[in-house]
């Protein structure tokens, strides 16, 4: 295990963790109704922008985990990147085609 390996094992996990956490506190406001309550307007701006940030920096450290085991491990999981693009061509395909609607008759 090299150092690369080590640093994408960490960005994975503090992404992770950071995306867990902000969902979380997200969930936790929620009340049984589904809507969040907070004690004032400047007590909701406070946690949407901690969550916000908390959320982009989480996903930024997934990317980041991700680039960095694509760079670093390109031979080995080339073919994944194939697969990846061919998948979604395939569903952009899928989803943009006009579907043909059928009577119950047949």
């Amino acid at each position: 295990m090299t150092a690369i390996d080590i640093q994408i094992i960490i960005f994975g996990l503090l992404g992770l963790a950071l995306v867990y956490w902000a969902n979380k506190r997200r969930f936790e406001r929620t009340t049984i109704y589904g809507t969040q309550h907070f004690t004032s307007y400047k007590a909701k701006i406070k946690a949407r922008l901690i969550d916000a940030l908390q959320w982009g920096f989480g996903i930024g450290g997934l990317l980041s985990a991700t680039l960095l085991i694509f760079m670093e491990h390109a031979p080995a999981w080339g073919f994944l990147m194939l697969f990846l693009a061919a998948a979604f061509a395939i569903e952009r395909d899928y989803y943009t085609t006009p579907k043909r609607q059928y009577d119950r008759t047949h």
